[in-house]
């Protein structure tokens, strides 16, 4: 297991469901649960359509907020292979992080899809048809109520990045955005807990990170369990990074290891877009 993990998760107190073998905890979070989109704000300056990537402890229920509202612009998808191949190798791989040997999961197709409104901030859409994206991969990895995704976007060129960032909200502006959102739009027998800005070690030329927690009641008569969900969003050089961290909250200490977790997936990342610019 990876130092760094290995020694947020010892402090930590791993909660056992009553059926679950030992080797069923890796983050501490219980067996139950399911993931999925909620159609909540994507975070600003990222290239993929990847949304929170929120978890939905439903059983096996995956839930999609249809979007209501026309589709906005869109990328222009115009692969190169090399870009392609530098997009694979920028996301994360298992050889990155060897705890993942245990996990589900690995490369997935990423989203394209134009935006829509229930994605923006408060119906806000950027412009995105005047920049090309050239290259662009995904993987998601899922153990026991927990899940890592990662999406890498390369674009044409550095000023294109630049122009994505600058055509975002503030930063600031995200905890009241996604508040609003939910408030308007968020899934069905699910209360927003809380919504702010994380704050993590730096990494690439711009980043945001924000976390998310929520409560959602599995089925009628059930007692409610709390989500977590961090999102970290950077950029360096080509290329924009999109790390999403999410897990079922048995105590604090559950939103603390997600924290590292995030911190941890994103450093490998930006490490790597570092040796391979």
């Amino acid at each position: 297991m990876d130092p760094l993990l290995l020694g947020a998760l010892r402090q930590a107190p791993v909660v056992r469901a009553a059926a679950e073998p030992p080797l069923a905890v890796t983050l501490g979070h219980s067996t139950q649960g399911a993931f999925g989109s909620t159609g909540l704000p994507t975070v600003g300056g990222m290239g993929g359509r990847k949304r929170l990537g929120l978890v939905l402890a439903a059983g096996a229920v995956f839930v999609l907020l249809a979007a209501a509202a026309a589709l906005a612009d869109n990328y222009q998808y115009r692969f190169a292979s090399a870009d392609q191949a530098a997009a694979r190798g920028a996301v994360l791989l298992r050889s990155d992080l060897p705890m993942l040997k245990r996990w589900k999961g690995g490369a997935v197709k990423p989203d394209e899809t134009p935006h829509t409104a229930t994605d923006g901030c408060n119906g806000y859409l950027p412009k995105e048809s005047d920049l090309v994206v050239t290259g662009d991969s995904e993987t998601k990895y899922s153990l026991n109520g927990a899940m890592i995704e990662t999406q890498a976007t390369v674009f044409r060129s550095k000023g294109m990045v630049e122009t994505d960032w600058k055509r975002q909200p503030k930063v600031s502006e995200w905890p009241k955005c996604l508040r609003d959102q939910w408030a308007a739009s968020g899934p069905k027998g699910a209360t927003l807990v809380s919504a702010r800005i994380l704050s993590l070690p730096r990494v690439g030329t711009h980043q945001l990170a924000l976390e998310v927690v929520f409560s959602v009641t599995p089925a009628v008569g059930k007692q409610p369990v709390r989500v977590v969900s961090d999102v970290v969003g950077f950029s360096r050089g080509r290329t924009e990074i999109m790390v999403g961290a999410s897990s079922l909250v048995v105590s604090r200490a559950d939103i603390a290891v997600t924290k590292a977790v995030s911190a941890r997936v994103a450093g490998i990342l930006d490490a790597k877009l570092q040796l391979h610019p």
